[in-house]
């Protein structure tokens, strides 16, 4: 024990006298802990932890598909009641629809949100009640009783979990629903369960039941002894079945199968091993840098350790010693690296909620706890290893001499110290390429045309109850006042609405038919279907490249009309001025095709962001013709954000008090949610590059330093002799300088071999960048350079005179 405590003193002792070696071996074990720290709890919370439903892998998400395209549609209610009647491969099915609600009469108004579910989804989910029943089929027949499920939070909050509940009903859109049970809490916040949940009965109407109202989205439970491309292979002979029965509604369309633990992994977890094999890179750095201090400190302390050895201590003894200073250091870069990991997760968390699915999950749990002890002892091993080998070849009279030892002997020296070097800038440089590629990317993405300009327009969402604006008259009514009102309030450039807010959600998708005068005629296309306000384009800065945009005239009652996309309008007719030509569409309010007048086109518009590959042709109807009970208003204002939601709630509470805004919100804000995994990553790694480089000088540093001081003695004899300082700071520079140049070039070709990996994190740009490559290799080697001059500037100082008499 008496052993112990005099080596941490030791070890203290080493802290007072070399605050700035300390300092920097302690802080690159804070970097290279704490950063993987970071990254290991995102990986466990997003990949290694399991959905804590039961059996998540089993649970499956279903979709009616294009054929040709492969984009993603909503599935109608007879295809789901086909599906659940042929798929032998499924052990529960259920359809599902997001709603939302104006729940009255407790309290202020309030949107609650919903999803209407039909029975069994509960069991596909595998989760339970708390208090009261699950929905039976019965409560799916139409005409039911209309029942509702409390969300366990909901209940919390609304109803202070009071279990008398079940004996109440709740007002939702002014219609009376019984509560029938409450739902077990929602585990984490990835599972995102509504408000509350309604049976489908009751809301089975003649629309609803045909076969292109596209509505649900089911899911569905596998059989335990079927796996999913069994069970995709059996769905897909029943899209064959029913397309050959309904060619009118199912024709080239398929079942496209999505598993629920893949959906909530982002993009197969690939951007987290990339920053994985990133934060990897810097632990090895750290762990570098820690090895060359320990064994500059051993190398400089040769003779005092020759000294010991000679009165008595065993080698054993001072093994020891260096292994209780490598692990304190390496217990204090843990700590602090623990910390630094809380504040940088509490960081991104506040930052970037959802940059990827399940962040929000992330802790420091046992497994994190796992890892850090881990990397502490392998930095500890790593620390004591080198300094060990030298204290057990240490050659006493060779150093009670002054002559050179077994660790500096020429070859030894070299090949350890370019190596050291060599190592460093290959990873500094490999992470440095790699930000580099990512920051160009970025740009790029940045770079495109979005179709609209979303500076300085604000959109908030309005829900009109079906109970009290059912005639789409009295929506089209509604609308026109809250325009006029809003129209009047301060600040306002122009002011629209559209039914399906650009990079938020999709508009109702419908089928499109040419009547003639193209290529297409008689084929039948899937387009996305919005319903606009006058003035939309304009709002959002869209252009209009032909033609006119809707008016107050363009009403019911006036003729029907349509602006079409220009991607739209030059599949449909090529060549030609699309101005003036016909097509049949299936909209919102009249379920049959008719025929529209194209009086527009505009430029096409990325829906679903600047990456997004799978999108529709747009086409867009004036909102008084064809009304949407859902419309988000877009207002383009000089006015900061918060100082119009007032104005705008009072106003429209005006013409409607029960009737709540939502969704308050900018377009940049919603541009930015898009963004915000690249930004993740591009800070991230950004910020790996940048501590890479920073460890990888520091590295050059302490091999030049130690150089010098180590052959202080060759070098006076040099300068003895006639050799020039340049001359003398060019040998002990040279080696580092090449081991940098030869670590770029390894660098540049890891990247290069992972060119595959990265093409899928990259955008408009490939792997291979000369530019950036070029650039790197500049500020790294500038970087070296100066690391490398900065210790042997030391020879200014040089004494030739005392060194050759010692």
């Amino acid at each position: 024990m008496d052993a112990l405590i005099q080596d941490v003193r030791y070890s203290l002792r080493f802290v007072r006298k070399q605050p700035g070696t300390a300092f920097l071996a302690i802080g690159a074990l804070v970097l290279g802990i704490g950063l993987n720290i970071a990254i290991f709890s995102v990986v466990n919370a997003v990949i290694l932890r399991p959905l804590p439903i039961f059996q998540p892998d089993r649970v499956v998400f279903l979709s009616t598909k294009v054929n040709q395209t492969g984009s993603p549609l909503g599935t109608s209610y007879p295809d789901f009641l086909d599906w659940k009647a042929q798929a032998h491969s499924l052990e529960a099915i259920a359809a599902i629809r997001g709603l939302s609600f104006i729940m009255t009469g407790n309290g202020p108004p309030e949107r609650l949100k919903c999803i209407a579910i039909s029975a069994s989804g509960f069991k596909v989910w595998g989760v339970s009640m708390v208090l009261g029943r699950d929905f039976t089929e019965a409560d799916d027949l139409p005409g039911a009783e209309r029942v509702v499920v409390l969300n366990n939070a909901f209940w919390q909050r609304k109803f202070g979990g009071d279990p008398s509940v079940l004996q109440k009903s709740m007002a939702l859109d002014d219609q009376s629903y019984r509560i029938i049970g409450v739902l077990q809490a929602a585990p984490v916040g990835t599972l995102q369960y509504p408000d509350v949940w309604v049976a489908n009965g009751p809301m089975l109407d003649q629309h609803i039941m045909m076969r292109d109202t596209r509505w649900f989205f089911p899911v569905a439970r596998l059989k335990p002894d079927v796996s999913p491309a069994q069970a995709q292979a059996e769905m897909d002979t029943i899209a064959s079945r029913l397309a050959a029965q309904y060619p009118d509604t199912t024709k080239g369309m398929g079942i496209r199968f999505l598993r629920l633990v893949d959906q909530v992994t982002p993009s197969g977890g690939k951007p987290l091993v990339l920053l994985i094999v990133a934060s990897g890179a810097i632990f090895l750095l750290a762990t570098v840098n820690v090895m060359t201090v320990f064994i500059g400190n051993a190398v400089e302390r040769g003779q005092e350790l020759s000294i010991r050895l000679a009165l008595g201590s065993s080698r054993s003894n001072l093994v020891r010693q260096l292994f209780i200073q490598a692990l304190l250091f390496a217990g204090a870069g843990s700590a602090l690296g623990l910390l630094l990991a809380k504040l940088g997760l509490a960081f991104f968390l506040h930052r970037f909620p959802n940059a990827v699915s399940r962040f929000q999950e992330t802790t420091i749990d046992y497994r994190v706890v796992l890892l850090t002890v881990g990397m502490a002892l392998v930095s500890t091993l790593a620390a004591t290893l080198a300094p060990a080998i030298y204290a057990f070849k240490l050659n006493i009279s060779s150093e009670l001499k002054g002559e050179w030892s077994w660790l500096a002997l020429p070859k030894y020296r070299t090949l350890g110290r370019g190596a050291f070097i060599l190592f460093e800038v290959t990873l500094a440089s490999a992470l440095s390429l790699v930000a580099g590629l990512l920051v160009q990317s970025f740009y790029e993405v940045e770079k495109v045309n979005l179709g609209f300009n979303p500076n300085q327009v604000v959109s908030f969402q309005v829900n009109l109850p079906a109970t009290r604006y059912k005639e789409p008259a009295k929506q089209s009514v509604f609308y026109k006042l809250a325009t006029d009102k809003l129209r009047q309030l301060p600040g306002m450039e122009s002011i629209s609405g559209i039914s399906g807010l650009p990079l938020t959600t999709q508009g109702e998708v419908t089928s499109l038919d040419v009547e003639g005068g193209s290529p297409l005629k008689g084929e039948q296309l899937t387009v996305e279907y919005e319903s606009v306000l006058p003035g939309f384009f304009r709002a959002m800065r869209l252009p209009l490249l032909q033609g006119r945009d809707f008016t107050d005239a363009d009403h019911e009652g006036a003729p029907q009309v349509v602006i079409v996309d220009d991607v739209l309008a030059a599949k449909l007719w090529p060549g030609q001025n699309p101005v003036g030509k016909r097509t049949q569409i299936s909209g919102r309010s009249v379920s049959k095709m008719h025929s529209l007048e194209v009086v527009g086109v505009v430029q096409e518009i990325k829906h679903f962001g600047p990456e997004a590959k799978v999108r529709f042709m747009q086409v867009y109807v004036p909102e008084y013709q064809d009304p949407s009970p859902v419309l988000s208003f877009v207002v383009n204002t000089t006015v900061p954000e918060s100082a119009l939601k007032t104005p705008a709630d009072k106003a429209l509470h005006e013409l409607d008090k029960d009737l709540p805004i939502e969704n308050f919100e900018t377009m940049d804000a919603y541009l930015d949610t898009y963004l915000s995994s690249r930004k993740v990553s591009l800070l991230l790694l950004s910020g790996f590059a940048a501590t890479g480089i920073g460890l990888g000088m520091i590295g050059i540093y302490g091999v030049v330093a130690n150089s010098v001081i180590r052959r202080r003695r060759e070098i006076a004899v040099r300068m003895a002799v006639g050799a020039t300082i340049p001359r003398t700071i060019m040998l002990i520079t040279r080696l580092g300088l090449a081991a940098t140049v030869a670590g770029i070039l390894i660098g540049s070709g890891i990247v290069l071999g992972l060119t595959r990996l990265l093409t899928s994190f990259l955008f408009g740009i490939g792997a291979l960048n000369p530019g950036i490559y070029v650039f790197t290799a500049v500020i790294i080697i500038g970087l070296a350079v100066i690391a490398s001059l900065i210790p042997a500037m030391r020879l200014f100082q040089f004494n030739i005179q005392e060194i050759l008499r010692q």
